[in-house]
């Protein structure tokens, strides 16, 4: 019996790590997305959008993908890891401060 509910315990941590995983893989490929459609605007428009409306996002305040505009030439943009971590992407330097 013991060994039953280690196994069930361990199996259930896999999957819910492995979804953290997946979780995340998709909000980087999404913030890559978003990071392409921001040159885009920025190329075109000669500016930052204000928010994520001028790009065609819908704003939502739960997320899961959040946009700051730094200055008028950098911006980040974020996302919950945990609670109280959060997985940054900044223009600045174009890499992930995790």
């Amino acid at each position: 019996m013991g060994r039953l509910l280690l196994g069930l315990v361990l199996g259930c941590g896999a999957i819910f790590i492995g979804c953290g995983g997946r979780r995340q893989q998709g909000l980087r490929e999404e913030t890559a997305y978003m990071v392409q459609r921001i040159d885009s605007f920025t190329s075109k428009m000669q500016r930052l959008p204000e928010d994520l409306s001028e790009l065609g996002y819908q704003l939502d305040e739960s997320g899961p993908l959040y946009y700051e505009r730094i200055d008028s030439v950098s911006y980040r943009i974020w996302y919950s890891q945990s609670l109280g971590e959060s997985a940054v992407w900044d223009s600045r330097t174009r890499r992930w401060q995790d």
